[in-house]
């Protein structure tokens, strides 16, 4: 797998096996399909307007990273009756849509009609996006979103205006922070040395998942570079740094978004170091609790990554 095919995965997620649910059993709990599949639009747009901000961040990333549920989704689109519940659907269904055209391939073989349908979806997705939600939850989600497209776009300038904008509203939201280090890495529009600032500049769990997410962006470049040699060369350039930032790690005990993905983050960091033990601890920890994040950077493909999948009983 080539770095320029990475990313892509974020939007495809062609797992081996049975998916996880990366809602985290948010979909059940709020009968989200049901209501869907039943065309009961006025009680989904109620509950997603009752619904904590981590239940429906997870029940929207289960809804749209999974691509047999767009169908369903297109339709209360036509359906539904709140409009900014539906400008936030059809603009994340576009950003999917458009990676969808774009495919997988190297840049140089994607078509020029790829590249123009590509731009196409992630500009009318931009247009529903941009603006004003009258419900946070809903705004701080549209945040996050025009985040991705700045980051498919290789905007760097408007992610950085993004950011500086949507924390002066939602400076704790762990969705829109992940959500800015993922378009910080070297491999999009920033470098190793900015992810660190960032994560840095953090205080508390966001400071713990920024520093997790900095040693996995570290880890990959060895990765990809020579599968065979990079857990020993990630171990020599970084496991005293990780025991000295380890001991000021805060991670929470519950079931909400930060607490899923940094444990799930710091299960990956424990593999790269090749701490078999300690990644197993974590992942036992999270019952189940396993995002698609980071874990699909590596490719689920690899025997590696399918080992740690059976564990979890994904697949």
């Amino acid at each position: 797998m080539s770095l320029l095919r990475i990313p892509i995965l974020l939007y495809t997620q062609k797992f081996p096996g049975k998916p996880n649910d990366i809602s985290f059993g948010r979909l059940a709990k709020w009968k989200v399909l049901d209501r869907l599949h039943s065309q009961a639009w006025a009680d989904f747009e109620r509950v997603a307007l009752e619904m904590p901000a981590d239940d429906f961040f997870m029940v929207m990333d289960g809804l749209m990273h999974r691509s047999e549920h767009h169908s369903i989704l297109d339709d209360y689109v036509k359906g539904g009756s709140s409009q900014d519940l539906i400008r936030l659907i059809r603009g994340h269904l576009n950003i999917h849509k458009g990676w969808s055209i774009r495919t997988a391939d190297w840049a140089d073989e994607v078509s020029e009609d790829q590249w123009k349908e590509f731009y196409r979806h992630l500009d009318l997705a931009q247009e529903d996006l941009s603006g004003t939600f009258e419900h946070p939850t809903f705004q701080q989600y549209a945040f996050m979103s025009l985040l991705f497209i700045a980051r498919g776009k290789g905007d760097k300038e408007a992610g950085q205006n993004l950011y500086q904008s949507a924390t002066t509203q939602f400076a704790e939201s762990p969705q829109i922070f992940q959500a800015y280090m993922n378009l910080m890495t070297p491999r999009w529009c920033g470098s190793a040395e900015e992810m660190l600032e960032i994560a840095k500049s953090q205080s508390g769990g966001l400071r713990t998942l920024g520093l997790l997410m900095y040693l996995v962006e570290m880890y990959s470049e060895y990765f990809y570079e020579d599968y065979l040699g990079a857990k020993p060369k990630f171990r020599a350039a970084h496991q005293d740094l990780f025991v000295s930032w380890a001991k000021d790690f805060n991670i929470g005990e519950d079931e909400g978004f930060l607490t899923i993905y940094t444990r799930n983050y710091l299960a990956c960091v424990y593999n790269a170091f090749g701490l078999k033990r300690e990644c197993d601890q974590v992942l036992k920890s999270l019952a189940g609790n396993i995002s698609d994040w980071p874990w699909i950077i590596f490719g689920p493909e690899n025997a590696r990554d399918l080992k740690l999948y059976r564990m979890a009983g994904i697949v």
